[in-house]
């Protein structure tokens, strides 16, 4: 399957740019380059992520016109990591792009095979089926960590489920808004008590929960 003629101009043109972006963040990382981009290790770049992809999703929300600017932020530490885990023989850039064009195609057999979808529910119905079916070929989810960087309420509602051993968060039906409002207030209280005492309320919690988890309580 190819793109229309239309839009041969603009892709040629932004695979030579993602060229210039790889050569540049090439010769960021070399003897010749910057001390602190050559300082960088991918163990300390999750939360860098994790703050330009909110960064992102802020800017989706308005009328875009800083959407640009924050992908290309986001896309740097991508290229970024992929060059770091190149140098040291992990997998480069090209790796990191095969896997993902070949996941497009295999969650997408109603485009490139023989299956059919008629609307977004029966895509969605195949993309889930097929997704699971990757996850049976994997490890229990039990046995898989769950990801540290993750925001500190979620990374505490994930443990919690698991140590329950119930659904995952966003498997049962949520409770009333009152309930909802309620328990925001006591949360947002506790985040600002945590400020009056000099606390950081994100830390705080994540270091609690990897407490519990060390003492087998979560």
């Amino acid at each position: 399957m190819t793109a229309p003629e239309s839009e041969s101009g603009p892709r040629r043109r932004a695979l030579e740019l993602m060229g210039e972006t790889l050569e540049l963040v090439a010769v960021l990382r070399s003897e010749e380059g910057c001390p602190w981009d050559r300082a960088l290790r991918i163990q300390d770049m999750g939360q860098h992520v994790i703050e330009e992809a909110y960064e992102v999703a802020s800017a989706g929300t308005g009328d875009l016109a800083g959407l640009p600017e924050e992908l290309g932020d986001l896309l740097l530490l991508i290229l970024m990591q992929a060059q770091i885990a190149a140098e040291s023989g992990k997998f480069d850039v090209a790796e990191v792009i095969s896997e993902l064009n070949a996941k497009l195609v295999r969650r997408h057999p109603h485009v490139f095979g023989d299956a059919r979808a008629r609307d977004p529910a029966e895509a969605i119905e195949i993309w889930q089926s097929v997704k699971a079916d990757e996850r049976s070929r994997k490890p229990p989810a039990q046995s898989q960590p769950i990801p540290g960087y993750l925001p500190a309420l979620k990374y505490a509602r994930e443990q919690i489920a698991r140590a329950r051993g119930g659904p995952e968060p966003g498997d049962v039906p949520g409770g009333s808004a009152a309930s909802a409002a309620a328990l925001a207030d006591r949360i947002y209280d506790l985040v600002a008590e945590a400020d009056d005492l000099g606390i950081d309320a994100e830390t705080a919690l994540r270091r609690r929960v990897d407490d519990l988890i060390g003492e087998g309580v979560a």
